[in-house]
């Protein structure tokens, strides 16, 4: 499917009124949201030529909820949401892919100013950009929850801000893979927050670092993983500082350093 078509409709009702398992091809241009996909469906643009702008009213860019299906976003450019939860994207159920998309200028009250992951969900990212997003907690990424996993190879998150977690959390039985991952100019508001990345809650969330890098490592402490509720962390083959390497409670290259 094409759009746009010769109905004029707007997007919103195209992704609506499209049956399950289409493929939407979208060509070249600036398309209002909000998007909610709950069922099977592939949605395509031209990179960065394809943008999604946020809703008059506010509230996430695209919001995926749809248990039991697929889903699948490629190159597309997310742009100026405000929600609580997941400013650009937020995934709420589902087997989701994402391939080449922007977010960029988006912010959340709570969690996930670029991207939002909780519930029972299965996120799989491969080429993205979060530039200029903020939150509470998780300025670029948030995964929150028993049951939700990302999985985010190759990307970079520049210019993020949170209260804790500037660029990333991961909280409450969630899980998080990071490999081949850039961070840049990320800020936490609070030093005990981490200035990079947020572990915390219960049930015991994880996260595995694999090839990421934090480019320009700003003053306080880049990792935290919460001494009141950890998590487990694996770091291998990563530059981070060496001050993230001797925290206590993750391991690193297979050796344990307990708190």
């Amino acid at each position: 499917m094409r759009f746009p078509d010769e109905s004029g409709r707007p997007l919103v009702e195209a992704v609506r009124s499209a049956p399950a398992g289409a493929v939407l091809q979208l060509a070249p241009g600036r398309y209002q949201g909000p998007l909610v996909i709950d069922r099977d469906l592939s949605v395509r643009g031209a990179g960065d030529l394809t943008r999604i702008m946020a809703p008059p009213e506010g509230g996430s860019v695209v919001t995926i909820d749809a248990p039991g299906s697929q889903v699948r976003l490629e190159s597309l450019l997310f742009e100026g949401g405000h929600a609580e939860g997941g400013g650009g994207l937020r995934v709420l159920g589902g087997e989701v892919s994402l391939f080449n998309l922007q977010v960029r200028n988006c912010r959340a009250e709570d969690a996930g100013g670029g991207i939002y992951v909780g519930g029972r969900c299965e996120v799989e990212a491969e080429r993205l950009r979060l530039l200029g997003v903020r939150a509470e907690y998780g300025g670029a990424v948030a995964v929150r929850g028993p049951g939700a996993t990302f999985r985010l190879f190759d990307a970079e998150l520049r210019g993020v801000e949170a209260r804790r977690g500037g660029a990333v959390s991961v909280e409450q039985g969630a899980h998080l893979d990071l490999e081949a991952v850039t961070v840049l100019r990320s800020r936490a508001s609070s030093i005990e927050g981490g200035q990079v990345l947020w572990v915390s809650g219960e049930p015991r969330p994880s996260l595995h670092l694999h090839r990421v890098r934090f480019g320009d490592s700003p003053v306080g402490r880049p990792l935290v993983n919460d001494a009141k509720s950890p998590g487990r962390i694996v770091i291998e083959d990563c530059d981070l500082p060496r001050w993230v390497r001797e925290t206590p409670g993750i391991v690193v290259q297979g050796e344990t350093r307990w708190r």
